[in-house]
This record gives C-alpha cells, sequence and structure tokens, in this order.
C-alpha cells in the first residue's frame, strides 16, 4: 500500500517563567495589536498536537513557538497505510506470534 511522511513539532524547552498563568512572551501585546485582537487577549502556547502531511507547515509552527522563546524540534514519521483487512490480520498474526511464545 501508499506510505505518506508526517511531521510534528515537540517543544523541548520553554523560557523560564513561562509556566506562570499571566506570562506573555516579549512583543506579546505588540503582537496582539498588530493582529487586531482584543488588547486584553491572553497568551495561550499554540497546539503541537497536530501532525502536518507537509514540512513547511510543521517549520511554521516551530519558528512561531521560538518566536515565542521556547525551543522547539521537528519530529517526522512515516504512516504505512493498509486497508481495515489487512491491519486486521497483521494484528491477529501478531497475538498467535505471542501466544506461540508463551506456549515454548
Amino acid at each position: 500500500m501508499k506510505a505518506t511522511t508526517v511531521y510534528t513539532v515537540n517543544i523541548t524547552d520553554y523560557p523560564d517563567g513561562s509556566e506562570r498563568w499571566n506570562w506573555e512572551p516579549d512583543g506579546w501585546s505588540d503582537r496582539v495589536m498588530e493582529l487586531g485582537w482584543d488588547e486584553d487577549a491572553e497568551f495561550r502556547w499554540p497546539n503541537t498536537n497536530k501532525v502536518y502531511r507537509s514540512r513547511s507547515s510543521a517549520v511554521k509552527l516551530k519558528r512561531l513557538v521560538e518566536s515565542y522563546g521556547a525551543r522547539a524540534i521537528i519530529l517526522t514519521g512515516t504512516i504505512d497505510w493498509k486497508t481495515e483487512r489487512q491491519a486486521q490480520i497483521d494484528r491477529l498474526r501478531a497475538k498467535i506470534a505471542e501466544l506461540e511464545g508463551r506456549a515454548a
């Protein structure tokens, strides 16, 4: 079947003090004004639980996170797509092999 490369971002280090509830990165209020948001907008870290099909999307998120003072890395992986039927067969074969290993 088909294989797909995917990307995600992992924050490896947060800036000092960013665990406080009212922490804001340097320049946050200027950014809020640039975007036309409510001036009372609270800072929230971007969601890094997403998986991207393009590396460029992951790079954009990494740069955004790093602009707030964090360190981040891009992780990549490959999904080997199977039919649901083939995945079920593979699971059953793995279970049989596990049971045979216990019996030995």
